[in-house]
């Protein structure tokens, strides 16, 4: 059985082997958290994209090859091209 993340103070003594065992459970915590949320946000991403969507006129819709190209062209455009 995996040990409970605790709080641990400012003023608590830890060995090395303590530290590296709480860094350990803490990150196993943390990838669990953000493995659920991407496969929630996976499984559910049609309505993300409706939701990102919603503000644009009727019968338009952005055309992207990539879930990041908006934004990584967003990032790599010269201002001068940016309207």
């Amino acid at each position: 059985m995996p040990r409970r993340v605790r709080p641990v103070g400012h003023d608590d003594r830890m060995s090395v082997v303590e530290h590296l065992d709480e860094l350990r459970s803490r990150l196993i915590v943390c990838a669990a958290v953000f493995g659920a949320a991407w496969a929630l946000t996976g499984r559910q991403n049609h309505l993300v994209l409706e939701i990102v969507n919603a503000p644009l006129p009727d019968g338009i819709e952005p055309i992207t090859l990539a879930p990041a190209e908006a934004f990584y062209t967003t990032l790599t455009t010269p201002r001068t091209q940016r309207s």
